[in-house]
C-alpha cells in the first residue's frame, strides 16, 4: 500500500506525545516491548540487546514511540526500501491501549515525515489483519491496480472486503486513465470490479 503525496494523507489530531528515539533510548524501547508482552512472558522478557539496537539504527531504521501518560504504548518505524521509497513499518500498540486511535495518530505522523522528505510512503500488512487494514485505509494508503492479494478473499470479513473493493475500483479507474481509456472511467471500473470481486468471493 502506498501514498505518493501529502494531499492524499488523512491527518489526525495529535493528543499524545510522539518521540523519535536515538541510540541512548534502548531501555525506553525495551520498556515498550515489555509492555506489549503478556502474562509470564512479560516477567522474563529481557528485551533487545544493545548490539541489535545499534545495528538496527545504523541500518537506517528510524524508531518512533507514542506515549500515553508517560508510557510508551505504541510504536512505528521508518525503513528504507530504496532511494525514493520509505516504509511505515513494525506498527504495534500494546493490547491494553488498543482501540484508542493511537496507531492512526502515529502512522499519520510518520507518513507525513516521509512525504515531507519528498519520498513515496509505503506500508505492508496481510489481508486478514483487520485492525491494521482499517488504520491503513483511514490514513489514506491505497494499493495499485494489479497488486498481489495475500489471502483468499473468502476469508475476509465483510467490512474489510468492502475496503478492498473500494481500493480496487479507485486503482483500476486510475489505471484506465493512465492507459488513455478515460471514457470508460469510474463507472466502468465499478462494473468490472463487481464482476471480478463476485467471482473472487464466490468462485462463480
Amino acid at each position: 500500500f502506498q501514498i505518493n503525496d501529502l494531499s492524499e494523507l488523512s491527518e489526525f489530531k495529535q493528543t499524545c506525545e510522539i518521540r523519535k528515539l536515538c541510540k541512548n533510548d534502548r531501555k525506553l524501547f525495551n520498556k515498550h516491548l515489555k509492555l506489549c508482552k503478556s502474562g509470564v512472558k512479560k516477567l522474563f522478557y529481557s528485551g533487545m540487546s544493545e548490539k541489535n539496537w545499534l545495528d538496527m539504527l545504523q541500518s537506517g531504521t528510524e524508531v518512533f514511540l507514542l506515549f500515553k501518560n508517560g508510557k510508551p504504548v505504541s510504536r512505528c518505524c521508518i525503513e528504507r526500501i530504496d532511494d525514493n521509497t520509505l516504509e511505515a513499518a513494525d506498527i504495534r500498540t500494546a493490547k491494553k491501549y488498543r482501540r484508542n486511535g493511537y496507531s492512526k495518530q502515529l502512522v499519520s505522523h510518520v507518513t507525513r515525515l516521509i512525504l515531507t522528505e519528498g519520498k513515496k510512503a509505503t506500508c505492508r500488512t496481510t489481508a486478514d489483519n483487520t485492525p491494521m487494514l482499517k488504520v491503513i485505509d483511514s490514513v489514506g494508503f491505497k494499493f495499485d491496480y494489479g497488486d498481489f492479494m495475500p489471502i483468499e478473499l473468502t476469508k475476509l470479513t465483510a467490512d474489510v472486503f468492502d475496503i478492498y473493493k473500494e481500493w480496487s475500483v479507485k486503482s483500476y479507474a486510475e489505471h484506465l486513465k493512465k492507459s488513455g481509456e478515460v471514457k470508460k472511467g469510474t463507472e466502468y471500473a465499478e462494473s468490472k470490479a463487481d464482476e471480478g470481486w463476485k467471482h473472487e468471493k464466490t468462485g462463480n
